[in-house]
């Protein structure tokens, strides 16, 4: 039956009760007090080492039953000050003299702060880190390439306002409000060196985008422009090349997909010169685009002389 289980389970539990009961009449055989100081951790060992070589720990007296024997009471006291600061080198062991009760124990450099050796510190008992005295060389702040995008397809290079209908490109491929350049012609901004007239840029011919709101300034995932053939949007994730023959814009992978000598839009004849990489970012593109730059120029100046150029007029909006 069930109650054959309580013998067995009486004597378990006065077998697991004795060792802590008798645990009080033992400590007052050794000590004269029923409890013991605990040394758990470092802290408390220290500080029990440090009543054992004063006085018996297990009795509280105050600090007036010290033996005080001029310069040898005043040095132990700075020992004492120490130990308990947790500054104290290791192996101190010197005792005042005639005190029979106090023993000598010095504490293992493993209880003590950095293995028994004492720490300096600044004023005020600061410790200032490798930081705070070594000067670090600073990292450059690098760009947020997201933020840097949006302005550079989305604002005026010269105004910096955002861009709207008309919208130019010059020789290097970089982007203008039409009256950027108007007004900067007139003077009243600073215009690039390498543009002097409105001749100097092409008005592009762009394709919207369905998805984007217009005069919308808040959405940064959709482009405003995207290419009329792959339908990429026009973002600068993706590179984008302008003819400046007719101005149309196209993504450089459909140029390279068609290889095609005419415009796929407007079916406008066009050489390679005459393709410009807009907002251009590495160096061989910015050579590049300066080269053809300069070779059209070149070749206007012939046609020119050759009495082939036809007069165009120059739509001022």
């Amino acid at each position: 039956m069930w109650y054959q289980i309580i013998p067995g389970f009486m004597i378990i539990a006065v077998c697991l009760a004795v060792p802590h009961y008798i645990a009080y009449p033992m400590n007052w055989l050794v000590t004269g007090h029923m409890y013991r100081r605990s040394i758990m951790d470092k802290y408390e060992a220290l500080q029990y080492l440090r009543d054992l070589r004063l006085e018996d720990p297990y009795k509280i007296k105050g600090t007036g039953h010290l033996h005080r024997d001029g310069d040898e009471f005043l040095r132990w006291g700075r020992i004492m000050f120490s130990l308990n600061r947790h500054f104290a080198p290791c192996g101190v062991s010197q005792q005042p003299p005639n005190n029979p009760l106090r023993r000598t124990a010095s504490p293992p450099s493993c209880w003590l702060p950095n293995n028994g050796r004492v720490r300096m510190g600044c004023d005020g008992g600061t410790i200032p880190r490798r930081n705070e005295l070594v000067k670090v060389k600073q990292k450059p702040e690098t760009k947020d390439h997201t933020s840097h995008l949006i302005f550079q397809w989305r604002y005026c290079n010269i105004t910096q306002q955002l861009l709207q209908r008309p919208i130019v490109t010059c020789g290097l491929g970089r982007l203008y409000n039409k009256s950027a350049i108007i007004e900067a012609i007139i003077g009243k901004v600073s215009m690039p060196s390498h543009i002097k007239t409105l001749k100097d840029t092409v008005e592009l011919n762009l394709t919207p985008n369905p998805e984007f709101c217009e005069g919308s300034t808040t959405q940064v995932d959709v482009s405003p422009y995207i290419c009329p053939v792959t339908g990429l949007e026009m973002s600068g994730n993706f590179r984008f090349v302008a003819l400046w023959s007719c101005g149309c814009v196209f993504s450089e992978r459909a140029l390279k997909e068609t290889k095609m000598t005419t415009c796929l839009k407007c079916q406008t004849g066009f050489e390679d010169v005459d393709v410009v990489v807009l907002n251009a970012t590495t160096e061989d593109d910015v050579k590049s685009m300066t080269t053809r730059m300069e070779a059209r120029r070149k070749n206007k100046k012939r046609s020119v002389r050759e009495g082939v150029v036809k007069c165009k007029k120059v739509k001022v909006g």
